[in-house]
């Protein structure tokens, strides 16, 4: 778990204090340390940079007027808002209280200094074994004066001391749900480290407040002194400067680890039930009983969602929401995604695909990133919004399909077509398609946040042949199956030509522009991809991921023959799976099969017969031409734009052209816009996960997702003039 650790003052060396609190424990090795200079205003670029923050304690006061506390109260508010873990101590822990809606102030008893009794007064799930009975006590060093007070609302308290009464709290349900920890001592702290602070502030500690305390130190550094011998590796453990940290501090350090590693808000629990619904097409009539019950959980789980909208039921299985904007003129923001997910087979899964499995920091199952998480993530956005009282001024429509992974007839196809009879047309659509790409270019080190503006068409066929059937001991010189191989093979060296679309040209001008990664000349190339588009195009074409953005590709996907290997086929056929370049269509794609297939026999339409190789090539239903390119220039996209660029500041944000196909399609005639874009960054590894094995998402990215939706919901809700 990658943790950054929020350094609030220039001294101790409370990077190397931590680390050797958390090396101290087991579960410490799960955790790696990020130290920033937060004392200086040096902070990570996103919230999302990290999975926890550990901010430490400082000589500041919380309610100081200098402008790094402002930012780091600022981040730490946008940390909490996206439920990323937050441990805070002493000043931390101060930080936490204020920033959420608690309140800090100076102690009327002043300083609270050395080692002091702190009782716990409500066991927590993350104490495990360690934790004491409610009133047990343990030994912790304290320094401070200032204290928290009030807690922030909903927080619970679970320990204290004599002189403050709120020595630790968290925040959300006492178990798994918990995002903030709150401590005042100073697990961290050795007892010649916390010597050595008093004795250097003469003028702050004055001799009757600091002599006590010095004492109370100096018994943990004696053998014999109370609690054991301290100054020994088997009771506190070599913290490399010939000091040990206290016992009961190695026993917090376990509950700060075990906290954050096991730290997780609502929102994954959610998510993890989501997954465990197998809301998979086909199914029998029997099995759509699922679907339902998926619906009936939607309500439970976004209950804000559904009493601020009106939910309806056009698609089977489908539903939208409309969320009424402030404007009722305005053209609405229609946000897609789907429930239905693809069969998994359960071998080679690290966890079975639909258990739901929160590990290794990831939500894992079938739909994690295709498309449960991103709808999970929508949704989630939403309810905040409406919880937090925020009214757009553009009405939010959520159109949720349950079968766009067998094309969308009865979701989307159905759901677009009760807004066209209401006469409804999108100011602009948003769906899956293209998400944040790492390694995709080699020539490209930054990840590429691709923003699909255009969508490439949809054909199957049917390649097929018949003749007399018999004993394959007994071939005739030409047969059914061997037709239809040679038609297709003819279809495969011809292919279709290599052509620079304009969502292409819009792409590589955005990667030539974005540096760290191009040299000078193909930087220049790249800038300019209508002037050298035959260079480029041919450049392109030596990866499969690369060639389908410049080229209508052709798949073989299936074949059937006869049912026994010594059996000629009386029937023979091939089915292709074609993506058409905009620019395409459907009959100029056929026409083009046919063709490289043979010539066409004059008065054959629909399934053209071909002389020379006498195969019949047959569309298939559900095909589906490109859809045009949506606008770059408009006030919506470079919303979109910087959105994209603020949650993800070291990618190249570029348009794209999707090469898969996405529901959005069926919406095209009722919106002005479309742009397909998950704000997930996936690598080749976990993008091959989709429809593969192993599917699963990063909690992190999960949280960055619900972010991204709520700041794209909240800034595009709001922007009426284009």
């Amino acid at each position: 778990m990658n943790v950054a650790l929020l350094v609030c003052e220039e001294t101790p060396a409370y990077d190397r204090l931590f680390r050797d609190l958390l090396e101290s424990v087991p579960e410490g090795a799960d955790i790696t340390l990020h130290p920033y200079a937060a004392c200086r205003g040096i902070l990570p670029s996103t919230v999302h940079d990290h999975e926890g923050y550990i901010i430490t304690g400082s000589y500041a006061g919380v309610y100081e007027a200098h402008p790094w506390i402002s930012r780091l109260l600022e981040f730490v508010r946008r940390a909490h808002g996206a439920a990323i873990p937050l441990v805070g101590v002493c000043f931390g822990h101060q930080v936490l209280a204020r920033i959420l809606g608690g309140r800090v102030e100076k102690a009327r008893t002043g300083w609270e200094l050395g080692v002091r009794t702190t009782r716990i007064t409500r066991r927590q799930s993350w104490m495990g074994t360690d934790a004491p009975a409610p009133e047990d006590s343990l030994q912790l060093i304290y320094i401070h004066q200032d204290q928290v007070v009030t807690v922030p609302p909903e927080a619970q308290v679970f320990a204290r001391t004599d002189r403050c009464p709120v020595a630790g709290f968290v925040l959300g349900d006492s178990g798994e749900h918990a995002t903030v920890l709150g401590l005042q001592g100073h697990p961290e702290f050795t007892p010649a480290t916390a010597e050595t602070i008093i004795r250097s502030q003469p003028g702050k500690f004055t001799p009757e407040v600091a002599g006590p305390a010095l004492e109370t130190l100096s018994r943990r550094r004696r053998p014999g002194g109370e609690s054991g011998t301290e100054n020994n590796a088997e009771s506190g453990g070599d913290t490399g400067d010939g000091t040990a940290l206290l016992p009961d501090a190695i026993t917090l350090a376990g509950w700060i680890a075990r906290f954050l590693l096991e730290a997780r808000g609502p929102e994954v629990e959610r998510l993890a039930r989501a997954i465990r619904y197998r809301t998979v097409l086909p199914v029998a009539p029997s099995g759509r009983a699922v679907f339902d019950q998926f619906e009936e959980f939607l309500r439970h789980a976004f209950p804000d969602l559904h009493r601020n909208c009106t939910v309806e039921q056009p698609g089977d299985p489908g539903l939208l929401f409309t969320w009424p904007g402030s404007d009722p003129g305005a053209d609405p923001l229609l946000f897609l995604a789907h429930y239905d997910v693809v069969p998994a087979d359960p071998e080679g899964w690290h966890y079975p695909p639909f258990s739901g499995a929160v590990a290794e920091g990831c939500v894992w199952g079938r739909g994690a990133l295709d498309d449960k998480g991103p709808l999970m993530a929508l949704l989630e956005a939403t309810e905040n919004l409406i919880r937090e009282g925020y009214i757009p001024r553009r009405t939010i429509m959520i159109a949720l399909g349950g079968d766009e992974e067998t094309g969308g007839s009865g979701g989307a196809v159905r759901i677009a077509e009760d807004l066209a009879r209401r006469g409804i047309v999108a100011h602009a659509t948003f769906d899956e398609g293209s998400v944040v790409a790492e390694g995709m270019i080699p020539l490209v080190k930054r990840p590429l946040a691709l923003i699909g503006t255009a969508e490439k068409g949809y054909l199957d066929v049917c390649v097929s042949a018949e003749e007399t059937g018999g004993h394959a001991a007994m071939p005739g010189r030409r047969t059914a199956l061997g037709r239809v191989a040679a038609a297709v093979t003819r279809i495969n060296q011809g292919g279709f030509p290599l052509r620079m679309p304009s969502a292409t040209a819009s792409f590589l001008r955005c990667l030539g522009s974005g540096g760290r990664g191009p040299g000078a000349i193909t930087a220049f190339l790249l800038r300019h991809p209508r002037l050298f588009a035959p260079l480029l195009c041919r450049a392109l074409r030596s990866a499969p991921t690369s060639n389908a953005l410049v080229r209508t590709t052709v798949a073989p996907t299936m074949a059937r023959g006869s049912a026994a290997p010594n059996v000629l086929p009386a029937r023979a056929e091939m089915t292709l799976n074609l993506r058409l370049l905009p620019g395409t269509d459907r009959p100029a794609a056929l026409a083009r099969l046919r063709a490289l297939a043979g010539v066409p026999v004059a008065g054959v339409a629909d399934a053209t017969r071909t002389a020379g190789t006498d195969v019949v090539i047959t569309e298939l239903p559900g095909g589906s031409d490109p859809v045009p390119d949506s606008p770059v220039d408009t006030k919506t996209y470079r919303i979109l734009e910087d959105v994209t660029a603020a949650h993800f500041p070291t990618a190249i944000v570029a348009p794209f052209l999707v090469t898969v196909t996405t529901d959005s399609r069926h919406y095209h005639a009722l919106s002005r816009a479309i742009y397909r874009f998950v704000p997930i960054p996936l690598d080749p590894a976990r993008l091959s996960s989709i429809h593969g094995i192993n599917e699963r998402i990063a909690i992190r990215d999960y949280r960055r997702a619900i972010s991204w939706y709520y700041d794209c919901i909240r800034t595009l809700g709001a922007c009426i003039d284009e």
